[in-house]
């Protein structure tokens, strides 16, 4: 098993940012499958994301170019972080203004089964109690419900095939794990040639790692 790996320095988080990340990401990946004689397909693009518009809106410009495509096409490969999901339930869920403290449970758990009911009735209930009972989180609701949004995360409105939903993971967890050993490595903050210069030193980690693995 292969798993493809980019690492870019960047000054900035724009869509244009993450477009020019997501295009080496494409050329490496398929460069890779044409290699191992691997039959290229757009389910092999799919992602986990963590609802960064920059970032979507990166992927599906990069994604567009690559595959000469329509953005249309790229609602199917892309999947919302599910951590990320919680981290806003509960972040809304502890504004008391918003969402009473005695309430609380039962708004998580409301929230907790839109995510997981691939009935479209018992979704549009659920979404219904919500509205209801706790009316100041409308604009909040709103950006979830939102197809770019939920059609990310929500079972009942993703255009995601359900295998290919089903292979991918549930959050980015890994990649923020990655993250957290790229600072550790590199460091923060960097001018560029610094930056250049932290990559390198975490190439080199991994390179070490993978020659152990591989009994190198």
């Amino acid at each position: 098993m292969w798993v493809p790996g980019m690492f870019s320095f960047a000054d900035g988080a724009t869509t244009n940012h993450y477009k020019y990340h997501f295009v080496a990401v494409f050329q490496s990946l398929a460069q890779a499958a044409l290699t191992k004689g691997i039959k290229i397909t757009d389910e092999m693009f799919a992602i986990v994301v963590d609802f960064s518009d920059a970032q979507c809106l990166g992927f599906i410009d990069a994604f567009v170019d690559f595959a000469s495509g329509k953005p249309s096409t790229t609602n199917t490969l892309l999947k919302g972080c599910e951590y990320h999901d919680d981290k806003s339930v509960t972040r809304v869920a502890h504004i008391g203004e918003v969402v009473p403290s005695e309430t609380e449970a039962h708004f998580k758990g409301l929230c907790r089964k839109m995510r997981v009911t691939e009935d479209e009735k018992e979704f549009e209930k659920v979404v219904d109690i919500l509205y209801r009972e706790w009316p100041l989180i409308s604009p909040w609701l709103d950006w979830w419900l939102a197809p770019e949004h939920g059609g990310m995360i929500f079972p009942t409105c993703r255009k995601m095939s359900a295998e290919v939903a089903n292979r991918l993971p549930s959050t980015t967890n890994a990649e923020e794990a990655m993250h957290s050993t790229v600072y550790k490595i590199a460091g923060k903050g960097n001018d560029i040639i610094d930056g250049f210069d932290g990559l390198i030193e975490v190439e080199k980690y991994h390179h070490n790692l993978h020659d152990v693995a591989s009994g190198k």
